[in-house]
């Protein structure tokens, strides 16, 4: 029994090497990643900006960073600039809030950004532009 395996193992080899072929696909080169990353790690904050939309792209970078906490009633990563902007990303939902901590009591402290990219707020759009520059900025990411 074990002379039968051995012969079919050796007569594989020896098609393998009459032919040229290696018995692996050589096509795929090591370390290739096909313009993802790893599986384990998943894609990165670029990678979503490019694919979907900017603040996407943010707020995967604030569901990655290491100082984001995990706020359990509301279901998102909450990440907080020295207390002045807090910005919140709820993963499932894909949403970005953004909140100016300065200007609560003038009533234009948020902004909200949608799974599309679109921007809902009771702040200008150019101050909500600067926000997600600066949280950008902060998480060195999308620059």
């Amino acid at each position: 029994m074990f002379n039968k395996y051995l012969y079919i193992l050796s007569a594989t080899a020896l098609l393998a090497l009459n032919t040229g072929c290696t018995l692996f696909d050589s096509s795929a080169q090591l370390g290739a990643d096909h313009g993802m990353a790893p599986s384990s790690r998943g894609p990165t904050p670029e990678w979503y900006a490019k694919h979907y939309n900017r603040p996407r792209g943010i707020g995967e970078a604030i569901r990655m960073d290491r100082l984001a906490l995990w706020d359990n009633p509301t279901g998102s990563y909450v990440y907080t600039i020295r207390g002045l902007i807090t910005a919140r990303y709820h993963p499932w939902q894909h949403t970005l809030k953004i909140k100016d901590e300065t200007q609560v009591k003038e009533g234009t402290a948020d902004c909200h950004w949608s799974a599309d990219g679109a921007l809902n707020a009771n702040n200008t759009p150019a101050s909500c532009s600067h926000l997600l520059n600066e949280l950008a900025q902060e998480l060195n990411v999308l620059e």
